[in-house]
């Protein structure tokens, strides 16, 4: 289906770009080498340069032109930003050429965006026909001295720009936008409006047409020229002084030899680099060129805060790093239609839902300082990832290092994040219609769990007056069961990633989830089928003997009658209760009056019970004007399980339940409480892949007939 095309008018301009994805580093293509084209060098485009001839302004537009060149200091040249799009966590970026600018001049030279190594100062920023060209002087460091040197080697040193968005706007996948000289197709984060702060010397761009170029001679600057009275120091009017107000009213630095512009555009640069007004004010003292100023600037910068950090504009710190694996596990989640409730999926993860497995991963792998992540094959990409298990490389079996922001345990929490929030996901939206009818208890270990039960308090006796109170004794029973653990392995294999499998990876988890749940009612409605022996008495769950095995019927109002009755008049088992008034031949037991909640029947049996359930007038009368007296008496439980006569069930089958509240009927006893099945994490030796220990303990036990009734059914 044809593109649409767009305009930059058209576009809906974002409200937040996209936050710490400004430097830009890590790209997708390869490298190449390459100095600027034949057309940059034949435009004749407007650039600003470091002047100082002129007092009255630090920067200023002219003509591209050579002027007298010497051989010392050493130039440079590069070619910043081409305009092409980079492929960034969220898509594909693109910035406006027409639209790019500086904080100012000089501006910082990095080496890899690492403040604490300088190599050069910037005194040219010229936009052309072949992107951003920017020019400047290797100083006396050790950074220019081994840029000076590895390219001599023959090191293809390129570019990469830390640069500020101002303003942006987003290209849906359905458009198409002509920008920078090329056709970029959506989906796309354009921006509009930047402002570049500082460019690097890297290996590995974002942008591969990038370029550096050591220049044979270089471009003096001269000094600037102000006059001065006879004690040195710079004449400021009262006007050049109010310039130097902000808009809070905070006074800007006084200077010594530079010029109000200077002053300001350097002030500009020193927030940026986390520098107070009043740092810039002491340095401006000392330092009376803006050159000097500047690389002053930076060095008390790189003193005073940490690294700036290659994969981001700023240090991308534990909070950042949890931002980052918070968006790519809720987009992973969000792609398949993981409901997130009252909560709202993690800032950035819309941009992750729409990316596939391969792209993730390269992503991941990119944050943990795999900077050749967008150029690896697939192959490679699954042998990378597999690797990372262990934490140890694939090439030189030592430990990975991936900095302070991102690490082999950072890989492993998403997608084990990812797994475990799908799997109880899944688990808890599974059909289990047998809750209702059990109670759930904590067991402490693998141990038998002796499931004791009291019997009804003992008849209250006449006290004569003047006699003496007697002790009541109470009875115990004991049902037997235990825990036991089960359990799968869950794996992102080899396979899946070479493929770009992302379905079968999510499929995986909430599949899971499904099982942990029906084996959950496999035995609890096993338990029931079953018909197992009660230790109580040596007797099956439901036998005439207990009173709660009825005569073959159907579901009427007839026989809802026999098995309300037969539920309502069941005894306890305190010889000592029930014998008022006292009688000979009496029962032993109070009656217990229980009342039916549940009526669990196959899905065969399910119109007949809404029927006698649901309907005003009694089904089984042939008068219309018979009511209905069970009426949204009983809450009806459907179940497949009844129905299966490989569990022992039939089609005509069904059961009669007291609230377990009022009585035990069917306990499930989950190791130390824990409901949910567990993720651990596992690391196979014998095969390729990424893989997590899917467990759930719990045992069922039933613990008292008295409370269940049963119908064969006819």
């Amino acid at each position: 289906m044809p593109k649409k095309k767009t305009t930059i008018a058209e576009l809906s301009i974002m409200e937040k770009p996209h936050e710490a994805r400004l430097t830009i580093v890590g790209g997708s293509a390869g490298l190449q080498t390459g100095t600027p084209s034949a057309k940059e060098d034949a435009s004749k485009s407007k650039k600003v340069t470091l002047d100082k001839q002129d007092g009255d302004s630090a920067a200023k537009l002219e003509d591209e032109a050579s002027g007298d060149e010497t051989d010392s200091p050493q130039r440079f040249r590069m070619i910043g930003y081409s305009g092409a799009p980079i492929s960034r966590w969220y898509g594909k970026l693109v910035i406006d050429l027409a639209g790019m600018s500086s904080t100012g001049l000089p501006l910082p030279a990095l080496l890899s965006h690492n403040s604490d190594a300088i190599p050069g100062v910037i005194d040219v920023f010229d936009i052309t026909d072949a992107g951003l060209v920017e020019e400047g002087n290797f100083i006396q460091s050790e950074a220019g001295d081994k840029i000076l040197s590895e390219m001599g080697q023959g090191v293809p040193y390129k570019a990469s720009i830390g640069v500020q968005c101002l303003k942006a706007a987003w290209l849906d996948d359905e458009l198409t936008l002509e920008i920078n000289g090329q056709e970029i197709v959506g989906p796309a984060e354009i921006w509009l409006e930047s402002e570049v702060y500082e460019t690097s010397f890297t290996v590995i761009p974002a942008d591969s047409n990038t370029s550096v170029d050591i220049l044979s001679t270089h471009q003096p600057i001269q000094e600037a020229t102000m006059p001065k009275p006879a004690d040195g120091k710079t004449v400021k009017s009262d006007a050049e002084k109010a310039a130097l107000e902000n808009e809070s009213g905070t006074p800007q630095p006084e200077n010594v030899g530079l010029s109000n512009d200077e002053v300001l555009s350097l002030a500009a640069n020193g927030t940026k680099l986390g520098l107070s007004i009043e740092d810039v004010k002491e340095l401006a003292k000392i330092h009376t060129t803006p050159e000097a100023l500047g690389m002053a600037m930076l060095k008390k910068a790189a003193d005073s805060n940490p690294q700036v950090s290659s994969i981001q504009t700023l240090s991308m710190g534990a909070d950042e790093s949890e931002r980052f694996n918070n968006a790519v596990a809720d987009g992973l989640l969000m792609a398949h239609g993981h409901k997130f409730g009252d909560t709202k999926p993690a800032e950035g993860a819309a941009d992750f839902k729409r990316m596939g497995l391969q792209q993730i991963l390269r992503e991941c792998l990119n944050q943990m300082g795999h900077r050749d992540a967008y150029r690896i094959s697939s192959v490679e990409l699954a042998t990378r990832v597999m690797t990372l298990k262990s934490g140890m490389s694939l090439f030189n079996h030592e430990t990975l290092n991936y900095g302070s922001s991102a690490s082999a345990g950072d890989f492993a929490m998403i997608l084990g994040s990812v797994i475990h929030r799908r799997l109880i996901a899944a688990y808890e939206e599974s059909p289990a219609t047998w809750q209702p009818i059990v109670n759930v208890t904590t067991a402490q270990d693998f141990r038998d769990i002796y499931g004791i039960s009291l019997s009804e308090a003992p008849d209250l006796l006449e006290v004569k007056p003047g006699g003496e109170y007697k002790e009541a004794y109470f009875k115990d029973k004991q049902e037997v069961y235990s825990v036991s653990k089960h359990g799968r392995i869950c794996s992102l294999t080899f396979e899946m990633i070479v493929n770009d499998d992302l379905r079968a990876f999510m499929r995986v988890p909430q599949l899971m989830g499904n099982a942990a749940r029906r084996l959950e009612s496999d035995m609890v409605w096993a338990k029931l089928l079953s018909n197992p022996v009660m230790a109580e008495d040596g007797v099956a769950l439901f036998h005439a003997d207990h009173r709660n095995l009825l005569t073959a019927a159907k579901i009427t109002s007839a026989s809802m009658d026999l098995a309300y009755q037969a539920l309502m008049m069941q005894r306890g088992f305190n010889p000592e209760a029930g014998q008022f008034p006292k009688k000979k031949n009496a029962e032993a037991g109070a009656l217990l009056n229980l009342i039916p909640k549940f009526l669990a029947v196959p899905p065969a049996l399910k119109s007949t019970a809404q029927v006698l359930i649901r309907s005003l007038a009694d089904p089984s009368s042939s008068n219309s004007g018979v009511t209905n007296v069970y009426q949204d008496d009983l809450d009806i439980i459907v179940e497949p399980r009844l129905q299966s006569t490989q569990m022992g069930g039939t089609a005509k089958n069904w059961f009669l339940s007291a609230d377990p509240s009022q009585i035990d009927t069917i306990e499930v006893a989950y190791l130390e409480g824990e409901e949910n099945p567990l993720l651990v994490s596992y690391e196979p030796f014998e095969s390729d892949g990424v893989s997590w220990k899917i467990r759930h303990i719990f045992g069922v036990g039933a613990m008292d007939f008295r409370g269940l009734q049963k119908n064969p059914g006819l």
